[in-house]
């Protein structure tokens, strides 16, 4: 199942903050703006104020400084929703009221500010043209995981908020044949191979006492005694009558002190 097959919310998302931010637009423009009754409706000519409103024989309108500030708060709304509030809760208003959040495509987890504040100056491509979000929904529909602009360059889902904290399965995308969440797919072997077995420990030769070796046919040159207490072989030397050592460093034989 595809996490991120939410694209029915996130229009419904999207509707919910274009509302909100139109409020917004409107309230600061009513709190700033201008009025002359003019009886006639002079927003439409040339040379009016972009910012333009007729109602009932009067011309509202914001120019200057004061269409300066209605931009001002409604950038700062966009900014607000999409940035401080969806990074540190996952989601705009809109996305908070329909139970989507916005997460990192390979942890899973609540995207925060950083990708987030990404993911917002992206509307700059995903809301053309002219703020028209075609490229949004185009790319929202068609792509694998259902990313528009923004979350190709934040590397973000979004997902009902019952997935938080699951990595996200997206067919063909997070889980490649023979690959795991996220995309990534191991290396070939190549020429490594295992490390070979340790061969097994050869045992120590059996611990010798003085009473093995003397007066027995085995004993002399030809029959050295591993001594266990000093670690390191031992013989009777008939001739010399006398303990030999067999020292390693020298590999040679030497009376017992």
């Amino acid at each position: 199942m595809d996490s991120t097959a939410v694209m029915g919310k996130r229009i419904g998302a999207y509707i919910i903050d274009a509302i909100l931010g139109t409020v917004v637009s409107i309230g600061t423009f009513w709190a700033v703006k201008d009025s002359v009754e003019t009886g006639v409706d002079l927003c439409g000519i040339e040379g009016s104020p972009t910012l333009c409103f007729y109602a009932n024989g009067t011309t509202h309108f914001a120019d200057g400084s004061n269409a300066t500030t209605v931009f001002l708060a409604s950038f700062g709304a966009w900014l607000f929703f999409g940035w401080i509030i969806q990074g540190l809760t996952g989601g705009t208003p809109g996305k908070l009221a329909l139970g989507l959040r916005v997460v990192d495509q390979r942890t899973g987890q609540l995207a925060g500010l950083g990708k987030c504040l990404g993911r917002t100056l992206m509307w700059i491509v995903d809301g053309q043209p002219l703020g028209l979000p075609l490229v949004a929904l185009i790319t929202g529909a068609s792509t694998k995981g259902h990313r528009r602009v923004g979350d190709m360059v934040a590397k973000t889902f979004v997902v009902d908020k019952s997935q938080v904290g699951n990595v996200p399965h997206v067919p063909g995308l997070t889980d490649p044949a023979g690959g795991v969440p996220g995309g990534y797919t191991p290396p070939p072997p190549g020429d490594w191979a295992p490390p070979a077995a340790a061969a097994p420990p050869v045992p120590a030769a059996p611990a010798a006492t003085v009473a093995d070796i003397p007066g027995t046919s085995s004993d002399g040159i030809d029959a050295p005694k591993w001594d266990a207490e000093r670690g390191e072989y031992i013989q009777w030397d008939k001739q010399n009558q006398v303990w030999m050592r067999y020292d390693d460093a020298t590999s040679q034989w030497t009376p017992l002190s």
